[in-house]
């Protein structure tokens, strides 16, 4: 009763989010964690609640942050783009899903000090942000 109420079309939306886990677990390094959190109105921004799912893995290089929700398009360096199967409708497809919602979907990328047997991990966020329903729209 307390939670904050978010009107979606559950169907669509679980494939947005599927698109993005998915993503997470083909592109984070092996052995590392996937995590998915929600943050709550707050006082910052009381009408929307974000959903982020982020992953270790390689670098999405800003110049590439907007390109890869482009329809067909990967972020990936061409020598992988055979070892990792897709077809670059994913992000796109979630981003869609998300402004049909009257959200938002960002992509962030920051470097971390581990190095593991790839490389340097970088922490990849996708933040999904969508507004809740507002008192009396019921």
């Amino acid at each position: 009763e307390n939670l904050p109420v978010a009107e979606v079309d559950i169907a669509r939306f679980t494939i947005a989010i599927s698109n993005l886990l998915d993503n997470a677990v083909k592109y984070s390094y092996p052995n590392t964690r996937i995590y998915v959190r929600s943050i709550v109105p707050n006082a910052a921004d009381p009408h929307h609640v974000t959903l982020q799912i982020q992953d270790l893995g390689e670098e999405i290089p800003l110049e590439k942050r907007e390109l890869i929700f482009e329809r067909g398009q990967r972020g990936l360096a061409e020598a992988k783009m055979g070892k990792i199967p897709g077809t670059g409708y994913g992000l796109w497809e979630a981003r869609a899903i998300v402004e049909a919602h009257g959200g938002t979907l960002t992509a962030k990328s920051e470097e971390t000090t581990f190095h593991l047997r790839q490389g340097r991990a970088h922490r990849v966020t996708f933040a999904v942000q969508i507004p809740l329903r507002q008192s009396g729209n019921k």
